[in-house]
């Protein structure tokens, strides 16, 4: 592709602020035991980025199967969600922390990405069927949600459209305006 993405390989993508929070971690110990074809791309920065670079290294996937992009501009993030197959948030939770909402997973949703998450905050919540779960922390699972997804083409293919119609009907701008526009009616009527 044109952002340098091997077009024969499956892409699993994360995207965010690069901190030990976000797990990360898990998504490249999990890449050392899928297929030479599956492929992940990290894009952000942050203060764990050398950590997981080294991390990286040290599997030996660098850089044939990680590639670090650390800057994209806000109106780019589109292009990279449409050129993955994947997207995965495999946030931990931690004692003042856990994932809330995870917007990049609704973002990817909608860009025909597939979303596997972990069991951490909202995440469940927000993928819901349109994607995999995975209990937080655990790569051998991660790893065979992966692996699932890029074995299946027609499980990949089903997930793709059932995240594409949540998205139209649970997340769209008109249906957040309406439930919006009714909270505000029912408190102010309270």
């Amino acid at each position: 592709t044109s952002l340098g993405l091997d077009a024969d390989a499956f892409w699993v993508g994360f995207a965010g602020r690069l901190v030990e929070e976000k797990g990360v971690q898990d998504l490249i110990k999990a890449l050392a035991g899928c297929p030479a074809n599956v492929k992940v791309v990290i894009i952000g920065h942050g203060p764990f980025a050398p950590a997981l670079e080294r991390i990286a290294a040290a599997s030996g996937l660098l850089p044939d199967r990680v590639k670090f992009v650390p800057q994209v501009k806000s109106r780019d993030i589109a292009l990279w969600l449409r050129a993955i197959d994947a997207l995965c948030l495999p946030s931990h939770t931690r004692p003042n922390w856990k994932e809330q909402f995870g917007r990049v997973l609704i973002e990817a949703m909608a860009a025909g990405a597939v979303c596997i998450g972990s069991s951490s905050g909202e995440i469940p919540n927000v993928i819901a069927n349109t994607g995999l779960v995975f209990p937080e922390g655990n790569v051998d699972a991660l790893r065979q949600s992966i692996r699932a997804l890029a074995d299946d083409e027609s499980l990949t293919a089903s997930l793709r459209v059932a995240a594409s119609d949540r998205v139209r009907h649970e997340f769209s701008n008109q249906i957040i305006a309406s439930r919006l526009a009714s909270l505000f009616r029912e408190v102010a009527l309270g």
